[in-house]
C-alpha cells in the first residue's frame, strides 16, 4: 500500500472562538452595586474589561457602566462616578414622592448628564455609529410604542446608531414617575427597562445576528443590581388605584423590571447552560429598607450595596472567571 501523501495537507482550523456578552441591569443608584462587582472582576483579570468580552450591553444605570466599559474606563473610575454624583442625581427631598405620584417626574436629568460628560468626556458627543467601543443601550420609544436597540463598533450594524452615546445612555435612564421622558428627535424615547431590564437576551440576539449560529459560542456574563428583595407581603383583595400601585411596596414599574429580569435571566438559562452567570444578591428586608427604591443614595444605602457586591461576587467569582479566562 503506498503511504499517504500529506504534503497538500492544510492546518487543522483554528477552534471557533466564544463570543463574551457583558449583560449588566438597570436599577438606578443599585448601578453602584454593579460597578463595585465589575471592580473586582477587573482586579482578578488585570486588564481593562473591554479587552475580555466582545460585546457591553446595559440598561438605564446599566448603560452608562456599559458605555464606560466599552470606552476602556476603569470600573474604579465608574464606581467612584456612581459615589460622587448619585446624591445630585437623586437629591433627597420629602417632597419627591409626592410629586412622583401627583404632578411631575421628580429628578432632573441635567445631574446625570454632567457624569456622563465627566465619565466619558469628549466620547460621549460621538454618535452611537461612528464610536469604536462595541456597545449595545436599550431604549423604548414610547411614540412607537417598540424597542430601540443602539450600538456602536463592530456591533454598529446590526443596530440602530443615530443617537449620541450621551442621548441614547440619558435615554435609556429615563425611567417613568422617576426622570422625564427624552426627546431627542421626533419620537419621546424613555427607559429601556421597560422591556429589557436585564439585557442579556438582546446581547445574544444582537452577536446572532452579526455572526450567526452563535448560540454555541455564546458565552454571557450578567450583573443585576441586588434586586428584587427576598420576598414581599401578598396583596389582599380591594380596590387599587394608580397611586396605591406606586407605594413602595406595590411600586408597579419596579415590579416590571424585577419581573423582567427574572425572565430573562430563566430563558439565558435555559439556553446556555453552565455558558451563562448571573452575578446578583438578594437583599434582606433590612437591607432593602436602608437601599430605598431606585434613588436611595445615603452612606449607608452606598455601602450596603459595596458590602452585597463583595458577597455576590465571592459566591460567583469561579463561574465569571470561568466563562472569560
Amino acid at each position: 500500500m503506498r503511504p499517504l501523501d500529506l504534503s497538500g495537507a492544510t492546518d487543522p482550523p483554528e477552534p471557533i472562538r466564544p463570543l463574551r456578552v457583558l449583560a449588566l441591569s438597570g436599577g438606578g443608584y443599585r448601578g453602584f452595586f454593579t460597578s463595585e462587582v465589575l471592580v473586582r472582576l477587573e482586579a482578578e483579570l488585570k486588564c481593562p474589561l473591554r479587552e475580555a468580552v466582545d460585546l457591553t450591553i446595559g440598561t438605564s444605570a446599566g448603560a452608562l457602566v456599559a458605555a464606560g466599559i466599552a470606552h476602556g474606563i476603569s470600573a474604579a473610575s465608574i464606581a467612584n462616578t456612581f459615589r460622587e454624583f448619585g446624591p445630585r442625581i437623586f437629591p433627597a427631598s420629602p417632597l419627591n414622592r409626592v410629586s412622583q405620584l401627583i404632578f411631575a417626574a421628580p429628578y432632573s436629568a441635567e445631574p446625570l448628564a454632567q457624569a456622563i460628560d465627566q465619565l466619558l468626556g469628549e466620547a460621549a458627543t460621538a454618535l452611537m455609529r461612528s464610536s469604536p467601543g462595541n456597545l449595545a443601550v436599550t431604549v423604548v420609544s414610547q411614540t412607537a410604542s417598540e424597542a430601540r436597540i443602539y450600538t456602536s463598533g463592530e456591533f454598529a450594524s446590526v443596530g440602530r446608531g443615530d443617537l449620541t452615546i450621551k442621548e441614547a445612555i440619558l435615554s435609556s435612564a429615563a425611567a417613568p414617575t422617576y426622570f422625564p421622558p427624552r426627546r431627542p428627535g421626533a419620537e419621546t424615547l424613555v427607559d429601556g427597562g421597560i422591556v429589557a431590564n436585564a439585557p442579556e437576551l438582546v446581547g445574544l440576539g444582537l452577536i446572532h445576528k452579526l455572526y450567526g449560529g452563535a448560540l454555541d459560542r455564546a458565552r454571557i456574563i450578567a450583573v443585576g443590581t441586588a434586586c428584587p428583595p427576598a420576598g414581599r407581603p401578598a396583596l389582599l383583595p380591594g380596590a387599587f388605584s394608580f397611586a396605591s400601585w406606586m407605594r413602595p411596596s406595590r411600586n408597579l414599574l419596579l415590579l416590571t423590571l424585577e419581573a423582567q429580569e427574572h425572565l430573562a435571566a430563566t430563558i439565558a438559562a435555559d439556553l446556555l447552560g453552565s455558558n451563562y452567570c448571573k452575578v446578583d444578591l438578594k437583599p434582606t428586608a433590612d437591607q432593602a429598607t436602608v437601599m430605598g427604591a431606585l434613588d436611595a443614595t445615603s452612606k449607608a444605602a452606598t455601602e450596603t450595596l459595596a458590602a452585597m457586591a463583595e458577597i455576590a461576587w465571592n459566591r460567583k467569582r469561579a463561574e465569571v472567571l470561568a466563562l472569560l479566562t
